[in-house]
Parts: C-alpha cells; structure tokens; sequence
C-alpha cells in the first residue's frame, strides 16, 4: 500500500530536497498515482532549466530523476548525460583527487562546498559507469580540508556518509612513515598513543634533501617546519606565502592627520603613534596569533581588551604589559590592515622589535614583520 501522509499537500509545490528526501522511503511506501505524476512532472520542468542549475542542483537533479524514473525514459537517459558532462568538465589528478573549477576556485570549503562534494559523489554512484571520480571526489575533499573542521553538522554527516560507503576507494592509511633528512633516518607513526607524530632534529646547517617513504598509495599530510636563528632585519624575508608588515605613524597636531614616522621623524613626550600591522595571503587562515610587542618607550592608550571588526573580520585584541595580542579565527585572504593606538611616555632610543604571526593548529603557517628604532626627546 502507498504511503499518503499529505503528499498531495506536501508536493503542490515541490522542491529537489523534498523529492530527495521522498525517494529514501521507495522501498517502504512506493510513489503511486498522482503523487507519482506530480513528482515527474516537476522533474521534467526542472530540466528545461539545467543550464541555470549550480553543481548541488544539477546532482540531486540527476539522483532524483535516476530514482523516480525508468532506466528506458528519456529523463533517466538524459541524467545519464548530464553526468557525463559533470564528468567532462572535473579537473582530475593522481596527487588532488577529483573536483570542479567552481569548488576548487574557493577561498575556503564551505557548508554549501561540503554538502555539494556529498551530492556529487552519491550522483556518481548511481552509476556504474565512473567508479574512479567518487574515489577522486573523496581524495580532493579529504586534502581540501587537512586543517579546517566541517562547517556544519549536515556537512560532517555528508563527509561521513562519504568516507564510511568508500568501498575501498581509497586504501588505510599507513600507520609508518620512514624519513630521512641528510645522513638521518627516522621513523614516524600516526598512532596517537603508542607511536612518534613528530620528530625533532638538531643541526648546524640546512639539510639540502630530504625524502618521506610510506608504503601503498594513499595521501599523507605532514608538514616540516625549521626553527633557526636570524637577524631581525631579515625575519619578514622568511615566508613568502604570508607578509606580515608594521608601519608606525605619528599624529600631526598642525596638520591634524597621520603622517608616517621615519628615522628622521621627531618624537616628542605624549606625541600619539599609531602601529598598523599589514597582513597579506593569498589563502585564507584559521586561528591566528598575533604579538606584537612594544617598544619600552610606548605605553598603550586604550586599557581594555575587547573584540572588535574595524579590520574587516572579528579579532579579539587583548592589551598586556609588553605589548598587544590578537587572536581571530579566521581571516579571508587579501591584504588586510590591523592598527592600534600607543603613545610615547620616555626619552631615549629604542628598538619597536618584530610582530609574530602563527596558525595555532599549523605552526608550520607563521610570519614576521619588520622592526625599526625609534628615537622620543
């Protein structure tokens, strides 16, 4: 018997979700009747429109007319194609997987991103033609997101679906790594408890090769991150994925603006110096620190910690005693600005040193600025 819980009301005006979501009860409670024609019909009027359709519309689309019609319709042969075209049109490579120019073009994933990849993948899987792009799907979406979270508890149940139906897309991962940087070889695990996540290595001079070694072909991320001692001239020539740059200003009551302080520039007592720290990066970041310290001359105007957005993204900036800290947890890609008030409070010359950035759960992420000397009379 068919199920009629209000499908007459809940399909006068249908949607793809809806539909989707109908068809997981097929084998239960099949569509029959008028139910049945309100559901094709609605279908086919969607495809006359898939030119206009984004890639999440266009896969639940394709499920939908797969689950709802018979393999000998024109639709169900026509969402067949329309997957060919998906499949014609995804950027494919051995290293990143499977995926499309208007996902893999974004700043960052998304719960919109996530939940399309889902789609994506189910789409495929209706189908025995393209087995390799689901395995590449997943692939793209598990080297996409190393170090974000899901945005959503949709999107981390649709990641989820996704990995656990994989069907041995993609082989376990290995529980060594064998490395060797120099003459030295070591062993690294992924097993939290008993094994070794990371190594450290002493060394007076730069290793100049370095080589990883797992065994079967599944991707491994890991990160190598030197620590070594320079100048601090030299420290924003380090990491040129992220700039990080201060510039200092000093108030002109006589022009009554912002003019920039140079080695030359007088400073007096009390004179108001703002610091602006200039922040580039072609991609976006997550959980960044920021400190700042102060120069021993300067003392801060605003005594308050606080939250704020006057950069163009939430940050909490918190006031010490030896400078100023900033903590966000995501900053879009771009050229962003971040500036505070402090004023000169004594005479003397003194070095305004470095601004630190770093990714908290990256470290491997991580910028200096430049420093500069500061003379008050």
């Amino acid at each position: 018997m068919a199920l009629q819980f209000s499908d007459e009301r809940t399909f006068k005006y249908p949607d793809l979700f809806t539909v989707y979501a109908r068809h997981f009860w097929q084998d239960q409670y099949p569509v029959m009747g008028s139910l049945q024609a309100s559901i094709r019909k609605y279908l086919i009027s969607r495809w006359r429109e898939i030119d206009r359709q984004t890639l999440s519309q266009q896969a639940l689309l394709i499920i939908n007319s797969m689950a709802y019609f018979d393999p000998r319709d024109s639709i169900y042969q026509k969402a067949q194609e329309q997957l060919d075209n998906l499949r014609q049109s995804a950027i494919t490579d051995a290293d990143n997987g499977t995926r499309w120019k208007d996902i893999a073009d974004a700043d960052d994933l998304n719960t919109a991103t996530e939940e399309t990849v889902g789609l994506l993948a189910e789409a495929f899987h209706e189908t025995s033609y393209y087995p390799e792009l689901r395995s590449g799907l997943i692939k793209w979406l598990l080297q996409a997101n190393t170090d974000h979270h899901w945005q959503s508890t949709k999107a981390t149940a649709a990641a989820i679906a996704l990995l656990c139906q994989a069907e041995g897309a993609l082989a376990a991962p290995p529980q060594n790594l064998n490395a060797r940087i120099g003459d030295s070889a070591f062993d690294l695990s992924n097993n939290l408890i008993q094994g070794q996540s990371f190594v450290f290595m002493p060394t007076t001079a730069t290793a100049t090769d370095i080589h990883l070694h797992q065994p079967g072909f599944s991707p491994v991320a890991g990160n190598i991150v030197a620590y070594y001692f320079t100048s601090g001239e030299r420290l924003n020539l380090l990491n040129q994925s992220v700039q990080l740059h201060k510039t200092l200003y000093l108030y002109d009551n006589s022009r009554h603006d912002w003019v920039p302080l140079t080695e030359s520039t007088v400073v007096h007592i009390a004179d108001r110096i703002k610091i602006v720290l200039t922040l580039e990066s072609a991609k976006p970041l997550r959980y960044v620190y920021i400190d700042d310290k102060r120069a021993a001359a300067f003392e801060p105007i605003e005594a308050r910690s606080e939250y704020t957005a006057e950069s163009g993204f939430p940050l909490y900036h918190s006031i010490r005693d030896i400078g100023d800290q900033f903590f966000a947890e995501f900053i879009p890609s771009g050229r962003w600005n971040i500036s505070y008030e402090v004023k000169a409070a004594y005479e003397g010359t003194f070095t305004n040193g470095p601004a630190v950035l770093q990714c908290m759960y990256k470290p491997e992420i991580a910028a200096y600025s430049n420093s500069s000397i500061v003379v008050i009379f």
